[in-house]
């Protein structure tokens, strides 16, 4: 009876290699858990900004005034709880009335806008529509 430590000394070995290995189990679940919300959710903002684009271009953009589209889109952009922004990127003027947050989706389209000058029906420009969710 040299080295008996007694029932439980001797079992202790396999104990915590099976506590070592239950950790490591339920910690890659969670972690595959984790990893698959972040996709969800991820899906979920882009098809939101892709329903915010496909309202404000729907019934086609006819004057530069982004105001009016905005204010469309806005019902659609709080039910995904998601925040946009809307500009011109070839703004004459240099102001941009909006930017892109970080691991915010930005698309571009080219649109048709009624020009104001006379002589000129239609300016093609880039809209910018850059959408997600601020942290």
């Amino acid at each position: 009876m040299k080295g008996f430590i007694g029932p439980l000394g001797d079992d202790l070995p396999s104990v915590v290699v099976i506590v070592l290995a239950l950790t490591m189990f339920f910690a890659g679940l969670t972690f595959a858990l984790n990893i698959y919300n972040q996709k969800l959710l991820s899906m979920d903002v882009l098809r939101g900004s892709v329903d915010i684009g496909r309202i404000i271009t729907q019934d086609g953009l006819t004057s530069s005034d982004l105001f009016s589209y905005k204010s469309r889109a806005e019902s659609t952009a709080k039910s995904y709880a998601l925040n946009f922004s809307l500009y011109f990127a070839d703004d004459p003027a240099g102001t941009q009335t909006g930017s892109c947050g970080p691991n915010w989706y930005k698309f571009n389209y080219l649109v048709a806008v009624t020009s104001t000058q006379p002589g000129l029906d239609v300016k093609l420009r880039t809209l910018v529509l850059c959408s997600g969710r601020s942290v």
